[in-house]
């Protein structure tokens, strides 16, 4: 049986809350939202993920003829241009509302891409635990992302989710899950955290089948860019609004953050109380488009930023380039102490 959007999200927001416990008081930031490649990692993890997947079809399907992954990284780049040709110049773009538009019309370059990826089988007949066991030793992520933001958000009540356009769920569970332990974690130290992405389709024996999941049944789409992933943070932001307390549905309290590096979590900053970007790659873009960026040392913490923002005439994000900075800003370096409702 299918399921729809909608009530899968619901199914799995209750399955995290049930996991997470029932948390006495509401902390100030109620949910945590974390993008996964060069947010978390300090590069992006597509080009390791083919790459474990080659090594794999190597050893497990040698006789398998699979068109080098520079072929589908220069298909890529030959598509993205054809579009960016007949498109006007960036520096016409001088709005959020404009790039946003500009940012969702990528998505045939983004589904020609997973096509072509699905027709040669790249990631076909591949057990999927064995991809996934790759991920540690392929992936790098950035120092403190555990100690610094995760486990004290977790540690405060704070529901931490991972919103990611990457292509397998398992891929970065099991980076993080190492990563936690090598920060001072354990097994359990991610339990509560849920991971939303696309993924590898595997068939009942856990092998892959070469297709990828579509979050999007009715448009054959997965979470391809940044428009799909606002839908999908909004969709995700809704169901778990509400706590039951008393047999009634009670509104939660807190603010909602987004951390991003990206023009993919572009709209996903806008959907939330605090959008953060880290890093710098993006920083001429969001000048272009008239958003300011207000550094985490420049501000006393949460409240002083949305005051800012508030009084602000230009979008504000708030800018970190370490964790530790992140953490400090949103009030996780001191003793865990939450706010009664």
């Amino acid at each position: 049986m299918r399921l729809s959007f909608r009530s899968f999200l619901h199914m799995t927001v209750a399955a995290t809350i049930a996991r997470a416990g029932t948390i006495p008081h509401a902390p100030r930031i109620s949910h945590l939202i974390l993008d996964f490649d060069e947010t978390l990692t300090t590069h992006d993890t597509i080009d390791p993920l083919a790459t474990a997947a080659y090594s794999l079809q190597a050893k497990l399907n040698p006789s398998n003829s699979i068109p080098p992954w520079s072929f589908f990284t220069d298909s890529y780049g030959a598509d993205y241009d054809a579009l960016i040709s007949s498109l006007p110049p960036a520096s016409s773009r001088t709005s959020v509302r404009a790039e946003f538009q500009y940012l969702a019309s990528l998505c045939p370059v983004e589904r020609a891409s997973i096509e072509r990826i699905e027709s040669h089988g790249v990631f076909a007949n591949l057990p999927i635990a064995s991809l996934s066991s790759l991920a540690p030793s392929h992936v790098t992520l950035r120092p403190g992302w555990f100690s610094h933001l995760v486990r004290p958000a977790l540690s405060r009540g704070v529901k931490v989710s991972i919103l990611s356009v990457n292509w397998s769920t398992g891929w970065i569970i099991e980076a993080l899950r190492a990563g936690a332990i090598s920060e001072g974690g354990d097994e359990e130290s991610l339990d509560g955290v849920e991971v939303m992405s696309n993924d590898l389709v595997v068939d009942e024996k856990g092998v892959t089948t070469g297709k990828l999941t579509r979050w999007f049944e009715e448009e054959d789409k997965g979470m391809w860019t940044a428009r799909e992933k606002r839908v999908v943070l909004d969709e995700y932001l809704e169901c778990g609004k509400y706590e039951k307390k008393g047999g009634k549905g009670k509104k939660k309290k807190g603010l909602n953050v987004y951390v991003g590096d990206s023009s993919t979590d572009l709209e996903a900053m806008w959907g939330v109380d605090v959008g953060v970007y880290i890093g710098s790659k993006m920083v001429k873009t969001l000048e272009r488009i008239g958003v300011d960026l207000v550094d985490s040392e420049d501000v006393d913490g949460v409240k002083d930023f949305l005051s800012k923002k508030k009084r602000a005439r230009k979008p504000k994000l708030l800018r970190v380039d370490q964790m530790e900075q992140l953490g400090k800003f949103l009030g996780f370096d001191g003793e865990a102490v939450v706010e009664e409702k």
